[in-house]
């Protein structure tokens, strides 16, 4: 009875979480690379189905682990810990590589000034992956911190005994490991990033602005 019920709940909040990245992926695109309504929904609908099936192949590896009696002690508590990191980072990766996809065949990239050079597929490619990075360094605070900072005032006998304080306190620690994370994961690349006018095609290496010099850095939006 116990798998019924925690396989539907686990299938519901995946969708309702990919759903929710989806939208927030989408609306922090590079939006001088249009998506048509198929593509969104191909996107949503990989982006969701992917987003179950890994997460129940890692609950279902997870138990046969567990299950094993020689797994004990650190072992069992790094398994119990890591399978819900990675069933997160790689839903969440996947997640901005479907949905932003069409970035790779290219995205408006600007001079200092803003001004529009061209579309570059390799920038687009940079700001994709750059993206996907911080999905994955997202879910790691709020996931090990919890348990460490619950652990920690246990052990010092701090931790509420009643239920529902203890739940409240939980969440009041959830809230603050995200409230954490997510800028930090955002901070690890900026949102208008720079390269060497070299490191994108070879159109773009030997650009001049509007005064005759030589363009050498060139400017695209990553998204968030």
């Amino acid at each position: 009875m116990t798998t019924m019920t925690s396989t539907p709940s686990t299938i519901f909040w995946q969708w309702y979480n990919q759903s929710y990245n989806l939208a927030v992926n989408y609306a922090n695109r590079n939006a001088s690379n249009t998506m048509t309504n198929t593509q969104v929904g191909m996107a949503y609908t990989g982006a969701v189905l992917s987003s179950c099936t890994i997460a129940m192949g890692l609950r279902q590896f997870t138990n046969n682990l567990l299950l094993d009696p020689k797994l004990v002690g650190a072992s069992r508590i790094l398994v119990s810990s890591c399978v819900p990191y990675f069933s997160v980072a790689l839903a969440g990766a996947l997640n901005v590589a479907l949905m932003r996809y069409t970035e790779l065949e290219g995205i408006t990239v600007t001079d200092e000034e803003g001004n529009p050079l061209g579309d570059s597929a390799m920038a687009g490619k940079q700001a994709l992956i750059s993206t996907a990075i911080s999905r994955i360094a997202l879910p790691l605070p709020v996931l090990a911190l919890p348990p460490i900072v619950v652990a920690g005032f246990k052990s010092a006998n701090i931790w509420p005994k009643n239920p529902r304080v203890a739940f409240v306190a939980n969440l009041a620690v959830t809230t603050a490991a995200l409230s954490l994370a997510l800028p930090g994961a955002i901070a690890l690349f900026p949102q208008r990033m720079e390269v060497p006018a070299t490191d994108l095609e070879p159109k773009f290496h030997n650009l001049t602005d509007h005064d005759g010099n030589k363009i050498n850095t060139i400017y695209f939006n990553k998204g968030l």
